[in-house]
């Protein structure tokens, strides 16, 4: 037995629910900016341009994968084995950017402290 799908319902609940991200969002960043440093607010900006990079792929196949399964087709095991690809990838992309970022930080740190070594005696 089919059941009907009520089309004006869902686009109500997706547009409100995008309409209040929108409200939540400015919101969110105020009060963070407020709270936080400007190296903690550029870093924490930083992880989470790195983040939506590694995550867009994945989206993609999302979007795509839904359209289809709708249209009947038989797409599942395809879009199951390409966002598993991808989120490995994307693992992979996230710890040799973490690994670089961490690492550029110890030897900014190292320096910061051989000038400051060098400038107090």
């Amino acid at each position: 037995m089919a059941r009907k799908i009520r089309l004006r319902y869902t686009g109500l609940i997706a547009f409100t629910s995008q309409a209040f991200s929108v409200f939540t969002g400015p919101a969110f960043l105020t009060f963070l900016t407020r709270n936080v440093t400007i190296e903690d607010f550029g870093i924490w900006e930083y992880i989470m341009l790195t983040i939506s990079h590694i995550d867009f792929p994945h989206c993609l196949v999302n979007y795509w994968a839904t359209r289809y399964i709708a249209r009947r087709l038989k797409v599942a095991k395809t879009s199951l084995a390409a966002n598993l690809t991808l989120s490995l990838a994307g693992f992979v992309t996230a710890l040799q950017t973490i690994t670089s970022v961490f690492l550029g930080a110890f030897v900014c740190f190292s320096v910061l402290l051989l000038i400051d070594k060098n400038t107090s005696s």
